[in-house]
């Protein structure tokens, strides 16, 4: 049994790649980033702010425009840190703790459609949650007492959008030299 609710998510991330072969390469980059929780949340606030901090790999498949990449990403809050507050469950209330840092692997592909500009589709995966009850404790749902109760985690998942754009110099990335042997008979 869960409770859902949703948040919109933007960032604005500055990356600095390296090409560690033909089809590998890495990224590092940091930026700002903004949750809007949408109607009433398990979050103490409507809108937090975090300082992302991620590393990442990408694989391209030959020359094709497509790459699959692998980031992992830690987010710090920016916004006072809430020691304790509580969440009024309809059957319950309980305390819950924010964390400072969260962090998450994001699974994706990128689609370049031009020498600058590319599409990311992906899909986050919590490692360490943005919200969780105090160690040890759990709810117990007051109206069926027979229920296993619950611990809180609130993470991240579902799909992330993005349009990435190059700024400054745009290298080719390394390709695969094809020679041709010509042989000349006199």
């Amino acid at each position: 049994m869960g409770r859902h609710r949703y948040a919109l998510q933007s960032e604005i991330l500055f990356w600095n790649k390296f090409y560690l072969n033909d089809n590998f390469s890495g990224t590092f980059g940091t930026g700002y980033c903004n949750f809007w929780n949408l109607g009433f949340s398990v979050s103490p606030r409507t809108i937090a702010s975090y300082l992302p901090i991620k590393l990442g790999f990408n694989f391209s498949f030959g020359d094709s425009r497509f790459l699959t990449f692998a980031h992992i990403s830690n987010y710090i809050l920016l916004n006072k840190k809430s020691e304790s507050f509580s969440y009024n469950y309809p059957m319950a209330r309980y305390a819950l703790i924010e964390h400072k840092l969260f962090t998450n692997l994001e699974l994706g592909f990128d689609y370049k459609i031009s020498k600058r500009a590319s599409i990311s589709l992906g899909t986050p995966i919590s490692v360490f949650p943005i919200i969780s009850h105090p160690k040890d404790v759990t709810v117990q749902n007051l109206n069926q007492p027979n229920l296993k109760p619950l611990n809180v985690w609130a993470d991240m998942w579902g799909a992330t959008l993005g349009i990435k754009w190059m700024l400054g110099k745009v290298e080719d990335r390394p390709k695969r030299s094809k020679e041709k042997v010509r042989i000349d008979r006199y």
